[in-house]
């Protein structure tokens, strides 16, 4: 589960893409803005939209942000318990 709770947040912070134009842009507030929607995600649960500090980013400048939160804080994705107890498998 935390696989692919990282995985789709990964996707989320990819879709930025979509959104790229030619005007530079600031690569720390970029990472900032990706930290706090990558809070936000894990306590809410829900996609946020792009931010607008990472308008302008390279594909390759997305994909490394992404990694770096993701690695940074892959200790803080709650991962579910399960119900029932494995013994006896």
């Amino acid at each position: 589960m935390r696989t692919s709770t990282a995985a789709a947040i990964a996707a989320a912070l990819l879709a930025l893409t979509a959104c790229s134009n030619e005007n530079d842009a600031n690569v720390a507030a970029c990472k900032k803005a990706l930290q706090q929607q990558f809070e936000d995600a894990i306590a809410s649960g829900k996609e946020g939209d792009p931010p607008f500090a990472c308008l302008g980013l390279d594909e390759a400048t997305l994909r490394r942000l992404a990694d770096e939160i993701i690695s940074e804080n892959l200790d803080d994705i709650p991962v579910p318990t399960p119900s029932w107890s494995p013994e006896g498998w």
